[in-house]
């Protein structure tokens, strides 16, 4: 059993007009932080629809998978955008935890962080889902390179609805003593504390309070960004040994190694000899390298060239106007809007009528397939117009495209109000 004897959290705007951060927590259980992506897009909407639905949801349920609660909270993010058009591009990124019999269950997408502090030391951080940390990871850049890089703030991974659905890596961390003190930060706080000056810090208290107030003394002098912080201290740490059958599955994938990782401490040691005797199925280890060179010449070439390619190409940005990303940078900038007056914003019953821009699509593409047909039987007499084809197909879908992003599933969300999201425009 897993007991917290103190947690304290602070959220502040920094230096900016609007607080786009959101953070909840059921005391001494499970813990939030959000930070949103968008400003005008309504990124503080993004980040409280998905704060109120993690609280709720492992309040309801104390062994809820984070990746399920999360498909249903990008179903939310998306029925608000469809009633609100002019919110579509707001994100949020993510950061979870969960006292659990048999362990600390945590959850994150992007680059809002956990740590775990022992002793001052880090046991444990998550790595950012971050242009940074993947073009790191395939070498574009070196560590060097990546310190006040000017694509810094582009993040990889956010949750931005069912429309453009991403995953969360979890993990259960099992090496929890009692003493240790967890962090949830957005990058506001990382904006005024690295990592040498927090492991200082939790070295000289291992109080949750003064490290709060310490870390909002700082940020108030030296953080742009909006800042939110929750640190929580364990008081008993008795892990069980059986691991119960609702125990959570692990999509970790790519936190940062910091202390144990038997593997890599052991690989480099590893004799010849020993791992030729290994086996696999009952077959040497020596002939399934044999059987499947081929598919590792793939993976380790043609697949890791194209991922090194696809690297350098950022999904998302927060407030970075010198980066151009596949998509435009989405920028930070104020507005009122909140989760409770979203009734008010225009939320609807009733389907609208079918609206003339969506027929006006369908008669389009029925009049770009026949061009299509013509321009192809053109082609079989004189083997000319590939590029009017070409054009003709690229305009077919993304026609297609713009009509699919008119429809969705109805849905029903948080069992107050029926929200018919058919059309996503008015």
């Amino acid at each position: 059993m897993i007991k917290i004897s103190s947690q304290e959290y602070i959220s502040e705007l920094g230096k900016r007009n609007n607080n786009e951060d959101n953070y909840g927590l059921n005391k001494g259980l499970s813990f939030v932080v959000c930070d949103g992506v968008g400003g005008a897009e309504k990124g503080e909407i993004a980040s409280e629809i998905v704060v109120r639905s993690f609280v709720t949801a492992f309040k309801e349920n104390e062994t809820a998978d984070a990746n399920e609660v999360l498909k249903n909270t990008e179903d939310k993010l998306t029925a608000y955008i469809n009633e609100n058009p002019d919110a579509l591009g707001m994100a949020t990124t993510l950061t979870f935890s969960q006292v659990r019999e048999n362990g600390i269950y945590i959850a994150w997408v992007g680059d809002s962080r956990i740590y775990q502090f022992r002793n001052g030391n880090i046991v444990f951080k998550t790595t950012d889902h971050s242009w940074v940390n993947e073009a790191l990871k395939s070498g574009i850049i070196n560590a060097a390179e990546a310190v006040n890089h000017p694509k810094s703030n582009i993040i990889t991974r956010a949750v931005q609805g069912s429309h453009k659905p991403t995953v969360a890596d979890t993990r259960l961390l099992t090496d929890v003593q009692k003493g240790d003190l967890f962090l949830h930060c957005s990058d506001g706080v990382l904006e005024s504390w690295d990592d040498d000056s927090l492991k200082a810090l939790f070295s000289s208290t291992n109080e949750p309070k003064i490290i709060v107030e310490s870390i909002n003394n700082e940020c108030s002098k030296n953080s742009k960004d909006n800042y939110t912080a929750i640190v929580y201290k364990i008081e008993d740490a008795v892990i069980l040994k059986s691991q119960p059958p609702t125990q959570p599955k692990t999509t970790y994938v790519d936190a940062i190694p910091l202390d144990k990782n038997e593997f890599i401490a052991k690989k480099n040691n590893a004799s010849v000899n020993g791992v030729l005797k290994v086996k696999i199925f009952g077959m040497p280890l020596i002939a399934w390298l044999i059987l499947f060179i081929p598919a590792v010449f793939y993976f380790a070439i043609i697949k890791n060239k194209k991922e090194v390619l696809d690297a350098s190409k950022p999904v998302l940005t927060k407030n970075n106007p010198n980066t151009k990303p596949e998509s435009e940078p989405i920028e930070k900038t104020p507005t009122t809007i909140k989760l409770d007056s979203l009734k008010k914003a225009g939320w609807s019953t009733s389907r609208p009528s079918k609206p003339k821009e969506l027929t006006k699509l369908e008669a389009e593409l029925n009049d770009l397939s026949d061009e299509l047909e013509k321009l192809k039987i053109k082609k079989e007499r004189n083997k000319k117009d590939t590029i009017a084809i070409d054009n003709c197909n690229e305009k077919i879908k993304n026609n297609k495209n713009l009509i699919k992003s008119w429809h969705c599933d109805s849905q029903k969300i948080e069992k107050l109000y029926y929200y018919d999201t058919a059309w996503k425009k008015q």
